[in-house]
């Protein structure tokens, strides 16, 4: 068996510290949801993240989703040999189950991922 640890992954939901930020809170309020619960990205919240910690290694979510496509579409995947882990920068730690497709697109995705960091989908996807 093989495991397989994206460990630090940018992926997060928004911090506190800028929640309120307006790149932040508009986006919150066009896809209807508080700030509290959307994933952290650098393409829309740019301008303020250059207030957190460690900046430069945080909001990038659309490079889990490509490596988890990657590594879910592998033959060793799909046969069950490969277990799948994302550690995130809140030390919180998703296993994908194996035999999980990870939806191609990347909007699915991020609803996803949202839904299980926020708590209201299972830690195991």
């Amino acid at each position: 068996m093989l495991n397989f640890v994206l460990a630090e992954s940018a992926l997060e939901l928004v911090p506190k510290e800028i929640r309120k930020q307006p790149a932040v809170s508009s986006d919150a309020r066009r896809r209807e949801k508080d700030s509290s619960e959307i994933l952290l990205d650098r393409s829309f919240h740019h301008s303020a993240m250059a207030k957190l910690k460690d900046s430069e290694k945080r909001g990038r979510p659309d490079l889990v989703h490509g490596a988890l496509l990657s590594v879910t579409g592998t033959p060793l995947y799909l046969e069950g040999k490969v277990r799948v882990y994302v550690h995130t920068y809140d030390d919180v730690v998703v296993e994908v189950l194996p035999k999980t497709r990870i939806p191609k697109s990347y909007l699915r995705f991020r609803g996803l991922m949202e839904q299980v960091l926020s708590g209201k989908g299972d830690r195991l996807v």
